[in-house]
């Protein structure tokens, strides 16, 4: 597979570590799965905001990582794939 050229795949062919979109092109629905099981596909992405006020004036960024499902019926945009080690 070419690791720079997006396809649409089922869940039973996406690999822990792929990086896919889930609908739309909004970046926010990028994700890396994290586990596929009888139940479904479990992704997880990390953020970055930041808050524009702060009782010191200064700039406080927040930092995480949502976890978050989706049924192993559907389908996914896969925008690349790593091998892992």
């Amino acid at each position: 597979m070419d690791n720079n050229r997006p396809r649409t795949v089922k869940a039973e062919e996406l690999r822990i570590g792929d990086r896919v979109r889930l609908s739309s092109m909004d970046a926010w629905n990028t994700a890396i799965v994290k586990d596929i099981d009888g139940d479904g596909v479990r992704f997880f992405r990390p953020y970055g905001t930041t808050c524009g006020f702060t009782c010191t004036g200064g700039t406080i960024c927040y930092v995480g990582i949502e976890e978050f499902s989706a049924p192993r019926s559907g389908e996914f945009v896969l925008l690349s794939r790593e091998d892992l080690r």
